[in-house]
């Protein structure tokens, strides 16, 4: 008797453990997907959709249109990445992980060999190889055409007056940054225009 009950109940065990079985009651259990935390990056770099993209074609030199033509420029906002710090007097001008304002743009130099003048001075060119030097110099406003507090820290590290300063040759193009230390988030828009430009590096 007791053999009897021993294999209805084995037999039962069987079926109930088949059923789970076959309606998937019982799964596998596989390796757990972890999901990382989200982290904050140090830099969003994107503007907001409302930012103004500086107008693209020549710049100025004070009031003066030059043959200096701005051929892309992207704009971000940014986080500095490490401490800039002036070796000469140890002065930290940045830390890292301030705000900054950074512009990207590629310039190309249209003054040909046979130009008589250099631009802005109204001179006879002399001697002229084909490069003309320049420094970039960017301002930013707010939507009420307010300009915004900032510093170009592009070359801080660097005391020398013409540190932003570069060369380009005739017909050729340069890439190159512009730093802005700023806290300002409400760029609305800038402007980009030549500082110095000339046949001769500052002097």
């Amino acid at each position: 008797m007791q053999w009897m009950i021993f294999l209805v109940v084995s037999v039962l065990a069987f079926a109930i453990v088949a059923l789970l079985v076959e309606n998937s009651l019982v799964k596998p259990v596989g390796t757990p997907v972890v999901t990382p935390e989200p982290t904050t990056p140090i830099a969003t770099g994107s503007l907001s959709s409302e930012v103004q993209t500086a107008e693209l074609g020549y710049l100025r030199l004070s009031s003066e249109l030059t043959k200096i033509y701005l051929v892309s420029v992207n704009a971000s906002y940014e986080a500095y990445p490490e401490d800039l710090i002036q070796q000469w007097n140890n002065k930290t001008v940045i830390q890292e992980g301030e705000p900054c304002f950074v512009l990207n743009m590629t310039l190309r130099n249209d003054y040909a060999l046979n130009d008589s003048v250099a631009p802005a001075q109204k001179i006879p060119i002399m001697n002229y190889t084909g490069t003309m030097w320049m420094t970039i110099s960017v301002s930013i406003f707010d939507k009420t055409g307010n300009r915004i507090n900032a510093t170009d820290i592009t070359y801080a590290d660097t005391p020398m007056p013409s540190a932003g300063e570069f060369g380009v040759h005739s017909g050729e193009t340069e890439v190159v940054d512009v730093v802005l230390a700023t806290q300002s988030r409400s760029i609305d828009h800038y402007n980009v225009t030549l500082g110095y430009l000339g046949v001769l590096p500052y002097p």
